[in-house]
């Protein structure tokens, strides 16, 4: 985590605020990141979703 925060540090005279800015800029980027992994997995589970809906009005030969 350190890591991911030293990458996101500005220079700024005061290291308190640099510190601040470089964890709000990490928490932006993880937000960022985690709304289009929910936007990706709601768009699995819809396409999931139907193409189970599919199988279960044409079964396939295995299972029936």
């Amino acid at each position: 985590m350190e890591n991911l925060v030293h990458q996101h540090r500005s220079m700024h005279w005061n290291p308190l605020i640099q510190e601040i800015q470089a964890k709000d800029h990490l928490i932006s980027e993880l937000q960022q990141t985690l709304a289009e992994n929910q936007q990706r997995l709601e768009e699995l589970s819809l396409a999931l979703q139907t193409l189970l809906a599919a199988e279960g009005a044409h079964p396939t030969s295995l299972e029936q």
